[in-house]
């Protein structure tokens, strides 16, 4: 089970918003800044997560409607258009897209030359592969 932080908890996700496309940046910091700057327009801007080699971020902010505000504006950042999405609890996001995975029949090739209809495998005195004839 994951360690619950501060911002992990109910309260804190509800004023979070996810940004996922961002722009290839190798200084963190000038990306996390960048992205509070383009945020401010919303809301208060108390914190910008961006998890280290990840092209995604968090934006935590000081209360719902800035989140609202967010979600129905479009972001962009250097030209680059940015998904926008409530944040998630990291337990409600380990759920996600875990159902009964994946499930394979042959994968498509058809049914078993065995069972293909018509063809019987049993032998038989009129069946000429079959090397013992009835006399």
């Amino acid at each position: 089970m994951r360690q619950v932080n501060e911002w992990d908890t109910p309260e804190a996700i509800a004023k979070a918003i996810f940004l996922a496309d961002l722009p290839e940046e190798p200084d963190i910091a000038v990306l996390q800044e960048k992205v509070k700057n383009i945020c401010q327009k919303y809301g208060e801007v108390i914190r910008v997560h961006r998890p280290p080699n990840k092209n995604f971020c968090f934006v935590h902010f000081t209360n719902t409607d800035a989140v609202d505000a967010a979600l129905a504006d479009s972001i962009e950042l250097d030209g680059i258009q940015l998904k926008v999405a409530r944040r998630l609890h990291p337990d409600k996001r380990q759920q996600r897209g875990r159902g009964r995975g994946f499930v394979s029949r042959r994968g498509g090739r058809g049914p078993h030359p065995r069972s293909a209809p018509g063809l019987d495998r049993t032998p038989s005195a009129g069946n000429s592969n079959n090397p013992v004839q009835a006399s």
